[in-house]
């Protein structure tokens, strides 16, 4: 298994990547490299999802068999990072955290908790963005 990690240095990310390699799976961290620390094994690519070389060097790492977006903090970077993997990656996995919440980490959460807003240039708000559309779909319809 070829696994692709967004933000495989830190938290979740290099519990993932542990635990994959662990597995004995091909793992790798694409990480800005200002945080965390390396988990031995993985084949590190150092870039930003803002980048758009950065991302090209990316895709030329690939293909992946998976791949978990950790990282992604916009939902039009996410957008575009995994529009730009599509055809490199048989599945795309985006997890969520608690830093979507604006009280995190102050006040205890729930699914009722106020989520912050995107900032108005990143923002996803075109119908192809729209929940339940699969990426394939959208990625080839730009």
């Amino acid at each position: 298994m070829r696994l692709l990690i967004l933000g495989g240095t830190w938290f979740l990310g290099r519990t993932l990547a542990e635990h994959a390699l662990d597995r004995g799976w091909e793992v790798t961290a694409f990480t800005r490299g200002r945080s965390g620390r390396a988990v031995p094994g993985p084949v590190a690519v150092h870039g930003d999802r803002t980048v758009p070389d950065d991302v090209d060097r990316l895709v030329d790492a690939g293909p992946w068999d998976a791949v978990i977006d950790t990282s992604g903090h916009e939902p039009a970077n996410v957008y575009a990072v995994a529009c730009a993997l599509e055809p490199h990656a048989r599945r795309y996995v985006y997890v969520s955290t608690v830093n979507v919440y604006a009280g995190w980490p102050n006040e205890p959460l729930n699914d009722n908790s106020v989520v912050r807003d995107s900032r108005p240039d990143l923002r996803a708000d075109a119908p192809e963005h729209a929940v339940g559309v699969a990426p394939t779909d959208v990625c080839t319809a730009r």
